[in-house]
C-alpha cells in the first residue's frame, strides 16, 4: 500500500506534545511526592508513628518544603514561550475569566 491509497483516518502525521517533558516529570515528581504524604500525615495526627512520632513529622515537613519548590518550578515552567507568548497568557486569561463562545487561538 502506498502513501497515496491510505485513507487520510490512517495517514501518520506528526504531533506535537501537549506538555514538554519537564513539566511531565515535575507533574509525575509531584504525584510521588504527595501520595505518601496522606498516610502519613494520618498516622502523624492519630498518634500511631509511636516511638518514630517525630521523625514521621520531620519526614512530612521535609517532604512538604520539596513539593513547595516542586510546585514552584512547575509555575515557572508552565509560564508561555516564544514569539506569542503575550498572546497567549492574554487568551489564557480572558479563556479563565470569561465563558466564551469560541475557543481561544494561538
Amino acid at each position: 500500500m502506498t502513501d497515496a491509497t491510505i485513507p487520510p483516518a490512517f495517514a501518520i502525521t506528526r504531533v506535537t506534545p501537549a506538555y514538554t517533558v519537564t513539566a511531565r516529570a515535575l507533574h509525575w515528581l509531584t504525584a510521588l511526592l504527595i501520595l505518601p504524604m496522606f498516610p502519613l500525615g494520618i498516622i502523624i495526627a492519630n498518634e500511631l508513628g509511636g516511638p518514630l512520632q517525630d521523625s514521621l513529622y520531620d519526614l512530612h515537613r521535609s517532604v512538604g518544603a520539596v513539593l513547595l519548590l516542586v510546585t514552584v518550578l512547575r509555575l515557572i515552567e508552565g509560564q508561555p514561550r516564544g514569539p506569542d507568548a503575550g498572546h497567549r497568557k492574554q487568551c489564557a486569561k480572558g479563556c479563565n475569566v470569561h465563558i466564551r463562545q469560541t475557543p481561544c487561538q494561538a
